[in-house]
C-alpha cells in the first residue's frame, strides 16, 4: 500500500528532486559567488555558463538518478538529462544573448523549461508531456529564477545595503549570488520533480512488436 500511494503522490518525487537539485545549485552558484571573477576573465561569459551547465549536469545526474532508479540506468538518466540540460541551457543563452534583459530572461524561461522536460521524457520514453506538466514547469522555473533576481537586486540596493550594513560589499554580492542560487534550485528543482515523477509512476510507450 505505501508503494502504490508513492507511485501515484508526486510528492516525494518533487521534494526529492527540490533538495537534490537545490544542492546541486548552491554548488555552481558558489562557482559564481567565490570564483566568477576568474571565470570571466579566463573563459568570458559564455564560457563560463558552459561551466555551469557541466557543473549542474555532473552533479544533478548523480543527484537526481536515485528517484527513477527503477526505471531508469545511470547511464540512460546521464545520456537523457545531458541532452535535455543543455538544450535548456543553449536556448536560455540564445534568448539572454540575443535580446539582453528581462526579454530575454522571460523568453528563456519559457522556452529552456520547456525543452528540458519534453526530451527528458522523450528520452526516457515516457509518455508525451501534458500542456498543464508544461505550465507548471515554467511556473515553477520562473518563480524560482525571478525571485532569486530580486533578491539580488534588493541586496545590491539601498536598502540591501542598510539591512546589511556590518556586510562588506563583496560579502553582500556573495549572499545575493547564493541566495539566486537557492531559489533557482528551489524553482527549477521542484519542476524537475514533476518530470521525474511522470518518468517513476507510468509505464514506458509500448515498443511495436519485431516482425517475424
Amino acid at each position: 500500500m505505501t508503494t502504490e500511494n508513492q507511485t501515484h503522490s508526486a510528492a516525494p518525487h518533487i521534494w526529492s528532486a527540490t533538495w537534490r537539485f537545490t544542492f546541486a545549485s548552491l554548488v555552481v552558484f558558489g562557482l559564481w559567488a567565490f570564483g566568477g571573477g576568474w571565470f570571466y576573465k579566463n573563459l568570458g561569459e559564455g564560457g563560463f555558463y558552459l561551466v555551469c551547465a557541466i557543473a549542474f549536469i555532473g552533479l544533478s545526474g548523480f543527484l537526481l538518478q536515485p528517484i527513477v532508479r527503477q526505471r531508469v540506468s545511470l547511464g540512460r538518466f546521464y545520456s537523457a538529462f545531458t541532452v535535455a540540460f543543455m538544450s535548456y541551457s543553449v536556448l536560455w543563452s540564445a534568448a539572454w544573448f540575443l535580446m539582453r534583459g528581462k526579454t530575454g530572461e522571460w523568453v528563456g524561461s519559457i522556452v529552456g523549461p520547456v525543452a528540458l522536460a519534453m526530451i527528458l521524457l522523450r528520452h526516457t520514453k515516457t509518455h508525451t508531456a501534458s500542456l498543464p506538466l508544461l505550465l507548471a514547469v515554467v511556473v515553477l522555473h520562473s518563480l524560482g529564477y525571478f525571485a532569486g533576481d530580486s533578491l539580488y537586486a534588493w541586496v545590491k540596493s539601498p536598502s540591501g545595503i542598510e539591512t546589511l550594513s556590518r556586510w562588506a560589499k563583496p560579502e553582500r554580492n556573495k549572499l545575493g549570488q547564493l541566495l539566486w542560487g537557492l531559489t533557482f534550485g528551489l524553482g527549477l528543482g521542484s519542476a524537475i520533480g514533476l518530470v521525474l515523477h511522470q518518468i517513476a509512476a507510468q509505464p514506458p510507450k509500448e515498443e511495436p512488436p519485431n516482425a517475424q
